[in-house]
């Protein structure tokens, strides 16, 4: 959600991996003008080693934060 309170969203089928993470955070990275803050959930996808490559040369991207375990369930 932006400041403005644009909510950035996509529906997949299938499951969600980590390649499917990255093509929708380049599609995010595209439409914005401004760095973004991406807050996940703990998902493997979120964490694996090709999505935080992705992430730190991505300059718009600012981080991938993750919340705490007790708020996932």
């Amino acid at each position: 959600m932006s400041t403005e309170g644009l909510l950035r969203y996509k529906t997949l089928t299938g499951s969600v991996n980590r390649f499917a993470l990255v093509n929708f955070s380049r599609s995010l990275a595209r439409g914005v003008d401004k760095p973004m803050i991406v807050i996940t959930d703990g998902h493997p996808a979120h964490r694996a080693k090709y999505t935080k490559e992705y992430v730190a040369q991505e300059p718009k991207l600012m981080g991938l934060h993750l919340l705490p375990g007790y708020s996932r369930s």
